[in-house]
């Protein structure tokens, strides 16, 4: 739908309430004067006699006249900006709420001008930050799972490393044999204590700031083959 601008639907709304108050003001008058002459026609005749006596009377007359015109025109006016201010205080209680974390209220407005794009992106915005934060918690659960197994990796060997060292210091091993056993288990689970700590450092990496990406042209055919 095409859009219209803003100030267009303002001086808009500012003409039409000028013809609107011109036509409300003459059926005022018409309204009073009718009712005046049905009333007493002496009284409607010294009335016009009194507004029309002196330049001065004339002058009195069309200002309570232009003063009736202008108030008809801010009642029509203010009337007709109502649909303007109440979607400018929709937006601005919606990102009061967008401000305090709340994204499931939604926008419901159906202008044609900058303020119904606006209340639009909007709602798109909250749907990207909603959507952004979702992702972001669910990442932090999948990490906290991660480390969390990974701590558990990390425990296994280190306990098997240091019971493995007390056998040796302790002597309790029958030859020399054994005790070679020993220090290769406690060789192998260091090395996958060592490869648990390389995985964890890279995923420290990856959650930090300052990772950046590479990238490299490769030829698919390689991997194909």
């Amino acid at each position: 739908m095409k859009t219209k601008s803003i100030k267009v639907s303002i001086i808009g709304s500012l003409l039409v309430s000028l013809l609107l108050a011109g036509v409300t003001t003459g059926l005022v008058l018409l309204l009073f004067f009718g009712i005046l002459e049905i009333v007493s026609q002496t009284a409607y005749a010294e009335f016009l006699h009194v507004c029309y006596a002196s330049m001065t009377a004339m002058t009195l007359t069309s200002l309570v006249i232009l003063a009736l015109y202008i108030f008809f025109t801010l009642v029509f006016f203010v009337h007709r900006l109502n649909d303007i201010t109440d979607t400018i205080s929709k937006i601005s209680q919606n990102i009061h709420k967008l401000a305090q974390g709340d994204f499931g209220e939604k926008l419901a407005v159906k202008s044609n001008h900058e303020l119904g794009n606006l209340a639009d992106d909007i709602n798109r915005m909250s749907d990207r930050i909603d959507a952004y934060i979702k992702k972001e918690q669910k990442w932090n659960e999948e990490r906290y799972n991660m480390i969390t197994n990974m701590s558990h990796d990390l425990k296994t060997p280190v306990m098997s490393i240091c019971g493995y060292l007390d056998l040796i210091r302790d002597g309790r091993y029958q030859d020399e044999e054994e005790r070679n056993s020993y220090c290769e288990i406690a060789s192998r689970k260091a090395v996958e204590l060592s490869d648990a700590i390389n995985q964890l450092f890279e995923l420290s990496k990856l959650n930090s700031a300052a990772l950046k990406i590479q990238k490299v042209k490769i030829n698919l055919n390689e991997f194909v083959e």
